[in-house]
């Protein structure tokens, strides 16, 4: 996928299939968290929101395999109760598997039987899955129904359609915000990574906005400036931290900062 293609993508399953082989377990769970956050007023069981906040924690190794064992079990039990729910909480089940991989494509078609084995997408649950069942719910709330029914107006299916296509889109930008510019590694000098910039770094994960999940946009325009003060003229870094957002958990060039991982991908 080329730059250009990749900037424009308004459809996170092409994207993730760049990442084949490339992506980090973290990244990839702090996606379908941030993706899981865009669903939240839709998370009706409040076993479903921990969730998303243990996986998180399991992320950023706040918590380990025995609690986010507890946390998905639990969120199991209530996805397995969520009747009409039951997208936006089979979401949020997934986003605890011990492990998320981008190996498996979005196979189901998006007005499949509500039937869906979730013991088997906990087996081989993906990334890719997870958002589309965030995706899904987002578009279900909008006709008043799960998309496994039948759609009695084609004009619920049109909205169905639109509304599902915008949560793409928007997922997409999530991704972007994780992962930056597939094509084009940003580089990193250590020299940036001043006392100062470290901080800021950490203040913006530690005061997110919540339940959105949002870094403040105001403390990462101050970091860009520290940053630049450090000596970084990266446009692809400084225009990151200065562009709209929404910037999430997990974001590249704050990752980068805090020395997250070696790399922005693995």
């Amino acid at each position: 996928m080329t730059k250009a293609k990749w900037l424009a993508c308004t459809d996170p399953t092409p994207m993730l299939k760049v990442l084949r082989d490339k992506a980090s377990d973290r990244k990839l769970r702090l996606f379908v968290c941030a993706c899981c956050r865009r669903i939240w007023h839709l998370l009706e069981d409040e076993r479903s929101r921990q969730a998303v906040e243990a996986a998180e924690s399991f992320a950023e190794g706040r918590k380990g395999h025995v609690e986010l064992g507890v946390a998905a079990e639990a969120a199991g039990v209530a996805s397995l109760a969520a009747g009409a729910g039951w997208l936006a909480a089979s979401a949020a089940w997934q986003v605890t598997l011990p492990e998320i991989s981008v190996q498996r494509e979005w196979e189901a078609d998006e007005y499949s039987s509500s039937a869906l084995v979730l013991h088997d997408l906990w087996k081989q649950g993906s990334a890719a899955e997870a958002a589309g069942y965030a995706a899904d719910a987002v578009a279900s709330s909008a006709v008043d129904g799960p998309p496994a029914r039948d759609i009695p107006k084609q004009i619920a299916e049109a909205t169905w359609n639109r509304v599902r296509a915008s949560e793409r889109k928007r997922q997409a930008q999530l991704l972007r915000c994780i992962f930056g510019n597939a094509s084009r590694p940003a580089p990193a000098d250590p020299t940036w990574r001043t006392p100062t910039t470290v901080s800021l770094a950490t203040a913006a994960y530690e005061d997110r906005n919540l339940p959105s999940g949002h870094l403040d946009p105001d403390r990462l325009a101050v970091l860009s400036d520290a940053l630049e003060d450090a000596g970084c003229d990266s446009a692809d870094i400084l225009a990151h931290l200065r562009g709209p957002g929404p910037h999430v958990l997990g974001c590249w060039v704050v990752d980068l900062i805090l020395g997250k991982e070696r790399s922005r991908w693995c």
